[in-house]
């Protein structure tokens, strides 16, 4: 699964984008579509969580590119 994939799944919460335990960008909600570019999107999805102290926030660790 890609970036690409789920992206457009996350309805109702901010997403953290997360590659080699690093933070590469924290998307409101409303504003995920049309805000990554295409090397981003080609992310394969490594796993997803939910930190609660981190509230409203899906946090998806990508790695390499499909």
């Amino acid at each position: 699964m890609t970036l690409r994939d789920l992206a457009p799944l996350i309805k109702c919460n901010d997403l953290q984008l997360v590659c080699n335990g690093e933070e590469l960008c924290l998307i409101r909600n409303g504003y995920i579509e049309g805000t990554f570019s295409e090397k981003y999107l080609s992310m394969v999805v490594d796993y997803i969580e939910n930190d609660e102290s981190v509230p409203d926030t899906i946090i998806v660790h990508v790695g390499g590119v499909d």
